[in-house]
């Protein structure tokens, strides 16, 4: 389904603007004049009753298939005009037939010069109703305010020999249209009635669902708002651009990336399943979850703040760089990287299960507990104050190095004998699982 032009009439000056990125705009000028009275802002209508007004190109709107619809308010039904009308000579090839022995129709005409125009009486004069017709090579369709009303069977290819476009014809100051459009597929009723009731827009507010299912891009650009879900399935990428308000959810599963560019508002969930990156960039505000489950990078960089959980399943990093305030969790499961680097303060516990490292490094405060299960090192570099627990378990280093305050005591639990040069001052309480090999040394100076 393409959308081959759209019109909102809401132009405060300036010609009719295509609003479906087609470049299909249409001059403004002639019989036609803008009303502030539109179905959903302004509308137009025309001064003379007796004259044609200019129109899109016909260049690529005479599909085989086509749906052409629009909002109309009419002061007198026995006005005779069109619009969305395309012709050959005097002829309509296409377009909505208003005012016609009082009725409303849909003509379509057929490459053996046969038309058909299916038609109702029209609604009451004075209120606002919504028409669209349908062609799809075997019926012409008529639908008013979403329903179907009448059929007429037409076969064969459309008539494709037309000479010019007209956007309304003879229908004078009696007749006001609004959010006029004209697709290459003929849409069935529900979507019709999905369309009445959403205004023609050239802005980007998303308040509902979009999905991709295979390899491309999904992608909203600019300052959209979205307010509901956005999925990608398979490769690709799904990515905010600008500075858009993501309130909902957003989810890639397949192999890519997952991204917030810009200074996006991330409040919801944000999560990768297979092999990737997802990543905050600049300044991001993560105040849910952050979820990797696979072989990759979760990353927060620049500033950001985070307030809920940072989890990682697998092998890869969790990273928090730069100076975030991390008053919740950080947890790795599996071999790699778990690491607070530069200037953070963090508040709540930090975990890895599996082999690889733990580690904060800078000048971080650490009020919370650090924990390594597994082969390898959980360190703290730099001058941090931990004012909290660190435990080791499993084989490898657990090593403060640095500068520390005399209020650093924490707990050091391991299965065996831990590194040398742990010397907190006071002393501090070791608690083996297992006998220690050696005599632990303690020191002070610290």
């Amino acid at each position: 389904m393409a959308l081959l032009y759209a019109y909102s009439f809401d132009e405060a000056s300036g010609n009719i603007l295509d609003a479906s990125g087609n470049g299909r705009d249409t001059v403004f000028g002639g019989s036609l004049s803008r009303s502030a009275s539109g179905h959903t802002s302004k509308g137009i209508t025309q001064t003379s009753p007796a004259a044609d007004s200019a129109g899109p190109s016909i260049t690529g709107l005479q599909t085989a298939n086509c749906t052409l619809m629009g909002w109309v308010f009419r002061t007198d039904n026995s006005v005779i005009g069109w619009f969305g009308e395309i012709k050959s000579g005097g002829s309509g090839n296409r377009g909505i037939l208003l005012g016609l022995s009082g009725n409303v129709g849909f003509r379509c005409r057929n490459s053996g010069g046969t038309p058909q125009t299916p038609s109702v009486a029209q609604p009451a004069i004075n209120g606002w109703w919504h028409v669209a017709g349908t062609w799809d090579g075997a019926n012409v369709k008529l639908f008013i305010n979403g329903t179907q009303v009448a059929s007429t069977a037409l076969t064969g290819t459309p008539h494709t020999s037309g000479t010019g476009s007209h956007l309304m014809d003879t229908l004078g100051a009696e007749t006001i249209l609004d959010d006029v459009r004209y697709y290459d597929t003929a849409l069935d009723a529900a979507t019709i009635t999905t369309l009445m009731g959403t205004p023609v827009s050239s802005g980007a507010s998303f308040s509902g669902n979009v999905a991709l299912s295979g390899s491309g891009t999904l992608t909203n650009a600019g300052t959209p708002a979205v307010t509901g879900s956005r999925a990608l399935s398979g490769n690709g990428t799904l990515a905010n651009a600008g500075s858009p308000a993501v309130s909902g959810s957003r989810s890639l599963s397949g192999a890519g990336t997952l991204a917030a560019a810009g200074s996006p508002a991330v409040a919801r969930t944000a999560a990768l399943t297979g092999s990737g990156t997802l990543t905050g960039i600049a300044t991001v505000t993560t105040a849910g979850s952050a979820a990797l489950s696979g072989a990759g990078s979760l990353t927060a960089t620049g500033t950001p703040g985070h307030t809920g959980t940072a989890g990682l399943s697998g092998a890869g990093s969790l990273t928090a760089a730069g100076q975030p305030m991390l008053p919740g969790n950080l947890s790795l499961s599996g071999g790699g990287l778990l690491l607070l680097s530069h200037g953070d303060n963090y508040a709540g516990a930090i975990n890895l299960a599996g082999a690889g490292a733990l580690a904060s490094s800078g000048t971080p405060a650490t009020l919370g507990t650090l924990s390594l299960v597994g082969s390898g090192s959980l360190a703290a570099t730099g001058a941090p104050a931990h004012r909290g627990v660190a435990q080791f378990s499993g084989n490898g280093t657990l090593a403060k190095a640095g500068s520390h305050g005399p209020a650093v005591q924490p707990v050091l639990t391991a299965t065996n004998t831990p590194s040398s040069g742990l010397t907190p001052n006071p002393k501090p309480h070791l608690v083996p699982s297992n006998a220690p090999s050696s005599q632990l040394e303690v020191s002070h100076g610290v």
